[in-house]
């Protein structure tokens, strides 16, 4: 049986303030070459906006890096909501830096299944960070929690054309 994908709760909105700064502070290494130091955890993402048509650049974690394929799968936390991945439907992503790689990327967007396997993946591997990611977000660690969560994340993922 398939579960029709639902947002996140509806009290939870995108990053404002300091912690907007943070998610952003990354960015600033990348543009000056030292996105190694962040080796394959982080991601800066660079897009275009789909109604202003402006270059954004945006940090993102990576849940799962393949070094054989060198491709990268982030999740948009804030689900349909998360402003890149809304822009990245609209025009692909133009450039991805992540460890010390720089490249156009070929970007697809993971079906349920797959994302599913990812996501269970992560949080067995991060258990502490997840639970932090999943509180924070909105939701609990229950079977249930997870489950809403993982209905409501979308997974990207980037890798070299």
């Amino acid at each position: 049986m398939t579960i029709a994908r639902r947002s996140l709760p509806s009290h939870h909105s995108p990053p404002s303030g300091l912690l907007r700064l943070l998610l952003k502070a990354p960015i600033p290494f990348y543009r000056a070459g030292f996105g190694w130091l962040f080796g394959h955890h982080l991601l800066m993402l660079e897009h275009r906006g789909r109604r202003s048509g402006g270059i954004h650049r945006t940090a993102v974690e990576v849940v799962r890096y393949d070094s054989r394929t060198l491709e990268s799968i982030v999740a948009a936390g804030w689900g349909t909501d998360t402003q890149w991945y809304r822009n990245i439907q609209v025009t692909p992503a133009s450039e991805v830096r992540t460890g010390n790689q720089r490249f156009a990327p070929a970007q697809r967007f993971l079906g349920e299944e797959e994302a599913r396997e990812v996501l269970d993946a992560y949080v067995s591997d991060h258990r502490f960070i997840a639970r932090f990611i999943l509180r924070w977000l909105g939701y609990d660690w229950s079977n249930e929690g997870r489950e809403r969560f993982y209905q409501a994340v979308r997974l990207v993922g980037f890798r070299p054309r």
